[in-house]
C-alpha cells in the first residue's frame, strides 16, 4: 500500500480541495492518505473516510518549529514516503523535512508560473529542483 501525506496551507471551498475531499473519502486499498492541515477552512469537515487520516497541525507563524516537528514525527512514524504539496509554504515545509529525511519523496503541484517574476515566483522555482515530480495544474 502507498501512504501519501498531503501537507495543506488552507482547505476552503475549491478545484483542488473539493478532488482532495473525493480522493480522501474514496474507500480503496492502494492509497493511505496523511492529511496534514497547517492552515484550516471550512471544508475540513467533509473529510469523512476513517481508512485515511488527518492531522490538525495548524502553524502559528510561518515557519512553525512545532509543525515541522509533528510533520517529521508522522511520517517517522506512519513511514511514509510520499510528500504531495500544492502551494508554496508547503514545499518549504517539505523541503526542510526532506532535509531530515532524504528518502522522502516530494511531489508538487503547481499552478502556471507567476508572469510578474517577483520574489516568490524565484523561492518556488528553487524549491521546485528538490521535488521528484513537478506536476502542472492549471
Amino acid at each position: 500500500m502507498i501512504k501519501a501525506l498531503h501537507i495543506r496551507s488552507s482547505f476552503n471551498p475549491g478545484g483542488t480541495e473539493t478532488l482532495l475531499v473525493n480522493l480522501f473519502n474514496f474507500k480503496q486499498d492502494r492509497i493511505k492518505f496523511f492529511f496534514a492541515l497547517i492552515r484550516g477552512g471550512s471544508y475540513v469537515d467533509k473529510l469523512k473516510n476513517s481508512n485515511n487520516t488527518v492531522y490538525t497541525l495548524y502553524r502559528k507563524v510561518c515557519i512553525d518549529i512545532k509543525v515541522l516537528k509533528a510533520l517529521y514525527q508522522i511520517l517517522k512514524e506512519n513511514k511514509i514516503q510520499n510528500v504531495h504539496t500544492h502551494q508554496e509554504i508547503e514545499l518549504v515545509y517539505a523541503v526542510i523535512l526532506k532535509i531530515f529525511l532524504p528518502q522522502i519523496s516530494i511531489y508538487h503541484s503547481i499552478h502556471l508560473t507567476n508572469p510578474a517574476y517577483n520574489i516568490d515566483y524565484f523561492i518556488e522555482r528553487f524549491l521546485i529542483n528538490f521535488s521528484n515530480k513537478v506536476i502542472t495544474v492549471s
